[in-house]
């Protein structure tokens, strides 16, 4: 995540992640019919105060502790709570399923790293295998349901007992003129074999706290296993302000974690950025290696070197994913779709298939697999 070379330079977090953040020119939001039904009214829990132009200080309080300023970001030390077991808020944050659809019927096609070639060549995420679904710009929201009761993972080497992190998450680009200039991600993120939690990351928070303020944040919240989640991303409450919602459908669209910070030039109206969809593995730099066992920045033979060692995420299931802008909210399919992104594809000639996408709906509703064992 944050997945630009330049962000090693700046940015003092963890890394083992980096933004699937882009720089390539946006494109411009299609004509959409407007739909009667509007976002339901926030959650009462969320608190956040106006700022002016040249401000951007945080002002919603976590729903859970900051484990990354306490810990160096050392999830192995979280605090292992369910969320089953959190006090649950009630929350009118689940979209109302009045959305605007496409014609196109389920568009069912499976893809792999063995078959995809991306459109605009490297780019994205790509330091590990990666999945990305960008939008096109004009949307203040996004969102998508996942089940975690279906997931199967391990993501401890074999020959070592090195951890890596897996990442599903939803993000924003932000652009002016065309031009990008920032971007965050915010989603769920699982390290070992640990419990999915919640996870901010950006590129560059407020002008004022560029040295001082935390691009990283992490929950203490261990979600349940045995649930359906949604994740809401939006940038439509203010100026320069992002917040991610993590609601349990399970126990009845409870909002069990929430996260809102800075994030400098995000438009509330979604004039100037795009969503994007992401799921990856990612790689600390002890794993990073090439055949030899040599340190190396050469993402190709990173995941080379991580191959066979029993590391997998298989079936996420995604699925009910949206857009949203003032004008009510839009399955996410093909059509407002700006671009997908696969790392590696088949430019790289990996030699086997390390991720797997089934595509029920396009974009709407997805299942992936991150398998990377030539034995799978």
């Amino acid at each position: 995540m944050l997945k630009k070379v330049l962000l090693i330079a700046f940015l003092a977090v963890s890394l083992t992640i980096c933004c699937a953040c882009s720089k390539s020119t946006a494109s411009d939001i299609p004509e959409q019919k407007d739909n009667s039904k509007d976002i339901l009214e926030e959650t009462s829990e969320e608190t956040s105060k106006d700022i002016s132009d040249d401000t951007s200080k945080e002002t919603s309080e976590d729903t859970s502790e900051e484990a990354s300023e306490e810990t160096s970001k050392d999830t192995s030390k979280e605090t292992s709570t369910d969320a089953s077991k959190e006090t649950s808020k009630d929350t009118s944050e689940v979209i109302s399923n009045n959305t605007t659809t496409q014609d196109n019927t389920d568009t069912e096609e499976t893809i792999t790293n063995m078959n995809w070639e991306n459109p605009l060549g490297k780019g994205g995420d790509a330091d590990g295998p990666a999945w990305v679904i960008y939008s096109k710009t004009g949307y203040n929201q996004a969102s998508f349901n996942i089940s975690l009761k279906n997931i199967e993972s391990n993501l401890i080497r074999k020959s070592d007992g090195q951890e890596v992190a897996s990442y599903l998450f939803l993000g924003v680009d932000i652009y002016n003129n065309g031009e990008w200039i920032n971007c965050a991600d915010a989603g769920l993120c699982l390290v070992g074999n640990g419990k999915w939690h919640g996870f901010v990351n950006r590129y560059q928070p407020a002008s004022e706290q560029w040295y001082t303020d935390s691009t990283w944040w992490e929950s203490s919240v261990n979600l349940n296993e045995e649930h359906e989640y949604q994740l809401l991303l939006k940038t439509s409450d203010q100026k320069e302000k992002m917040t991610l919602n993590i609601i349990d459908i399970t126990a009845g669209n409870r909002l069990v974690d929430s996260k809102t910070v800075d994030l400098k030039y995000a438009k509330k109206d979604g004039s100037n950025t795009r969503y994007y969809r992401d799921l990856a593995i990612d790689f600390p730099p002890e794993v990073c290696r090439d055949k030899e066992g040599n340190p190396t920045d050469d993402w190709s033979k990173v995941i080379e070197y991580n191959t066979n060692e029993n590391l997998y995420v298989r079936n996420v299931h995604c699925f009910d994913a949206k857009l949203y802008n003032s004008k009510g909210s839009y399955q996410w399919t093909e059509a407002y779709e700006d671009y997908r992104f696969m790392w590696p594809d088949n430019v790289g000639k990996l030699g086997y298939a390390c991720i797997k996408v089934s595509s029920i709906k396009r974009d709407y509703e997805d299942v992936l697999d991150m398998d990377m064992n030539t034995d799978q």
